[in-house]
């Protein structure tokens, strides 16, 4: 007993012509599997119906009746939008096996459901946002062991993360959550990777001119900074907003999602360097 997400049919077995019109419904056992295999020797109902139903002509068995129903699941979609979907559907069939259990009717007792294809994608979904989540965290732990290395000074390497940080929970706390509402999905997880390298880039290319200042004091050195990066670092995030605002005129979703955190990881990033 199998449920898939399908558009609905009118009947799954029209009794005018599955059954003989001297036969009554409901039929004696022993004459169901006979009119069975008589109903799917027609050329045309067998086309319609036989992935439907799974009999063994090597065994005579009736192996599985599939059913197919609508539902408010629509493929694709986030995790957290479709989970609850799954879970009632889950529910039900659990429901169903052990309303036949109490009954006694063993052998359709064990129904299960499926959305083939589009049941996957949640847990694909799930596995992609973790493996995002997961690689926030290293990439983290990276830079700030790298910083360390390269700049000598553990409090650059500190204030450095800490802005990177800053970076992307406002690209991904109010951007992509509070203003475009959107759920933390597939698309989402993909994109924090390109998120993450934008992050890092102006922040650490300021930090790095600024330990390489030889004057002796912050404020020199922040000028130093700004000097000698702050024209590139200002330029190249121009030139990348504006090849992000192409991504805009897309059809794609994903496309339409990639140029807002690209715009938007860039302008954040821009005023979190330059400023925190």
């Amino acid at each position: 007993f199998l449920m898939i997400r399908r558009p609905p049919r009118s009947t799954l077995f029209p009794y005018t012509t599955l059954f003989r019109s001297d036969l009554s419904i409901p039929l004696d056992p022993d004459q169901f599997i006979p009119e069975l295999v008589r109903y799917l020797d027609i050329e045309a109902k067998f086309v319609e119906y036989g992935e439907d139903i799974g009999y063994s002509n090597s065994t005579g068995e009736l192996r599985f009746v599939m059913f197919s129903f609508d539902t408010t699941f629509r493929p694709p979609a986030s995790s957290s939008r479709t989970n609850n979907v799954i879970d009632e559907w889950e529910d039900f069939i659990d429901a169903l096996n052990d309303d036949a259990t109490e009954q006694g009717l063993i052998g359709i007792n064990n129904g299960f459901e499926s959305g083939r294809d589009a049941w996957l994608w949640p847990s694909t979904s799930d596995a992609l946002i973790s493996g995002a989540i997961s690689g926030l965290v290293l990439v983290f732990v990276l830079a700030f062991v790298v910083l360390n290395v390269a700049s000598g000074n553990v409090m650059i390497s500190v204030i450095a993360v800490l802005t990177i940080a800053g970076i992307v929970a406002t690209v991904m706390g109010v951007g992509i959550r509070a203003i475009m509402d959107w759920d933390l999905g597939t698309a989402e997880s993909i994109t924090i990777v390109i998120l993450i390298g934008f992050s890092m880039d102006y922040t650490l290319h300021l930090s790095d001119a600024y330990m390489e200042s030889p004057h002796s004091n912050r404020e020199d050195r922040t000028r130093d900074a700004m000097t000698h990066l702050g024209i590139s670092v200002t330029a190249g995030a121009f030139t990348t907003l504006i090849s992000g605002l192409f991504l805009w005129a897309t059809i794609l979703i994903f496309f339409q999602k990639f140029a807002f955190n690209v715009t938007a990881t860039v302008f954040t990033s821009f005023i979190f360097s330059i400023f925190f």
